[in-house]
């Protein structure tokens, strides 16, 4: 990142753009239909240039997304239990915060009619120790009454960014499990007791692709 910590220096987009292209490349990789980029970019690879050009689907985005970041809008439309609190920690950076309780509970919907990953938005911070406490994430599928069971399933989430050069507080993203149709209740349990809580920032419930997602992670950062 640029000296003002919160802008990708030319490195960075470099690191960014490759990440992208390495992604692009794996998810095309069975395709013959690869764009030529040693030419204008008006042809495909083992074809004639066509005035025409050819489109072809390369797959779809798992009937979309959902997702929501209250961390630089300070909107968030979540139910949470008493015990967090939204709180502005910081000018113009949001949070929700855990306590030191086994009562840091939201309920997060999956409007999709299949189970989806839910991936998880938090504070961080690095290179040395950080002050968020890792905590461990629990979600309880299958709230809706429906069948009645209740399985689940639990992640826990690393604070520290030990590979940055500076020290910065970031915004990482991690998947934590699967969630199934309808409202489902997540559970936050920090397993330290330090000087900064938890910070939930932000959450999506789309398809599995946890470990694309982490390639491209450089975080959102604040110096604050």
């Amino acid at each position: 990142f640029a000296k003002d910590g919160s802008h990708l220096s030319a490195h960075g987009h470099r690191v960014v753009a490759v990440g992208v292209a390495d992604i692009i490349k794996d998810k095309l990789s069975s395709s013959s239909l690869l764009l030529d980029t040693n030419n204008d970019g008006g042809s495909i690879r083992g074809k004639k240039k066509s005035k025409n050009p050819v489109t072809t689907v390369q797959g779809i985005w798992e009937e979309g997304d959902s997702c929501s970041n209250w961390f630089v809008t300070g909107k968030m439309n979540l139910w949470h239990d008493d015990m967090m609190q939204f709180n502005e920690f910081s000018p113009g950076k949001f949070a929700l915060e855990t306590s030191m309780t086994d009562r840091n509970m939201v309920h997060i919907y999956n409007p999709f009619p299949t189970d989806r990953m839910l991936y998880i938005m938090y504070m961080a911070m690095g290179p040395t120790l950080s002050e968020y406490p890792t905590t461990l994430v629990e979600i309880n599928n299958n709230n809706n009454g429906g069948e009645g069971i209740l399985s689940s399933s639990s992640r826990q989430l690393d604070t520290s960014t030990p590979l940055m050069t500076e020290h910065m507080y970031v915004t990482k993203i991690h998947h934590v499990g699967m969630v199934s149709p309808g409202t489902n209740t997540v559970r936050f349990y920090p397993l330290q007791d330090l000087e900064l809580p938890f910070r939930f920032t932000g959450f999506a419930v789309s398809f599995d692709i946890g470990a694309d997602i982490q390639k491209l992670d450089p975080g959102n950062h604040n110096n604050d």
